[in-house]
């Protein structure tokens, strides 16, 4: 009864709120979203803040280990650096993984020379953003050789949490989100001759890992399912923003199984795709249209499927055997 009157005496928005993109890049968006009633524009602008920056899911650098440093108080002659200056930059090093299970990542250099993020080597599924990161220098001859875990968690997660670690892990402060920053405020959005609504002005700086405008949606969305909860009524919400390409498995063989090379694992799964089925189940211009791949990797993902005795589809298997 409360919630038929709630509806009836509830007033009728002037026009669908809209939300526009004014600037949008890989790691920065503007976003204007109008109009809105009166006083509304706080009362989304504060969820939507707090759901980006503690509630969106990410990976990061969980552990540590550094051959001839037992914790992270220690120094090694050859780095210029101490461990302790070595880990922090260690946890600015910003990527994406596609894997459930913890993946191990190496890092083996020997100086003199710098060494930054791109010198470590991840395994399929793993993808690191910012390859240019400044990790440490080694002035002199010596040998660094360290073993990394990536995980994948959500918000924010401190060391003191790690538990039953061997002799030798260092465990790291993990911030998992892919939102570095959000901004808000509000102005006045005109409507006709009408002036009494609100325009939500929403900034959001990501890490690069997560677009700002999958980031926003993400974060609606987690918003719209929790509010759904409380209301006690199923609420659609539309296909899922699949961050991090793990929503659940896919039938089939695993994309690794075709033995491709990490580049073209990590292009086919940043766009969600995860078994051998759904490879042979694009065309060309599928794969085309996928950022990050080109020529040369179609040509072995093309090679990968024939040598389990599959094609692309729209008539490759004609082509081939013809």
């Amino acid at each position: 009864m409360l919630l038929e009157s709630l509806e009836a005496a509830s007033p009728v928005e002037p026009d669908p709120i809209a939300v526009e993109s004014k600037e949008l890049g890989d790691d920065y968006g503007l976003f204007h979203i109008e109009p809105l009633r009166p006083g509304f524009a706080h009362t989304l602008g504060t969820p939507l803040r707090r759901a980006l920056l503690s509630s969106l899911p990410g990976a990061a650098i969980a552990t540590a280990r550094i051959d001839g440093a037992l914790h992270e108080f220690s120094t090694l002659e050859f780095m210029r650096e101490d461990i302790v200056e070595f880990l922090l930059n260690v946890k600015r090093v910003r990527l994406r993984s596609f894997n459930r299970e913890p993946s191990l990542c190496m890092l083996e250099q020997t100086g003199p020379g710098v060494i930054t993020a791109g010198h470590i080597e991840v395994p399929s599924g793993v993808e690191i953003v910012n390859p240019d990161h400044y990790l440490c220098e080694l002035p002199s001859e010596g040998l660094l050789r360290c073993e990394f875990t990536v995980e994948q968690g959500v918000g924010y997660v401190p060391s003191e949490g790690a538990k039953s670690l061997p002799i030798g892990v260092i465990p790291l402060d993990r911030v998992f989100t892919p939102v570095t920053k959000v901004e808000y405020h509000v102005e006045h959005a005109q409507v006709g001759q009408d002036t009494e609504h609100d325009r939500l002005v929403l900034q959001v700086w990501t890490d690069g890992t997560t677009g700002p405008h999958d980031a926003l949606r993400a974060a609606a969305q987690q918003l719209v399912k929790s509010f759904g909860m409380i209301g006690g009524d199923e609420v659609a919400t539309g296909p899922a923003i699949d961050l991090l390409a793990d929503q659940g498995v896919a039938p089939g063989e695993p994309l690794e199984d075709l033995k491709l090379s990490n580049r073209a694992v990590n292009c086919l799964k940043r766009h969600g795709v995860e078994t051998i089925e759904e490879v042979a189940a694009m065309t060309e211009d599928d794969l085309f249209a996928l950022r990050g791949m080109g020529v040369r990797l179609i040509d072995e993902i093309r090679a990968g499927l024939a040598q389990r005795g599959l094609t692309l589809a729209d008539g490759d298997g004609a082509e081939e055997t013809s």
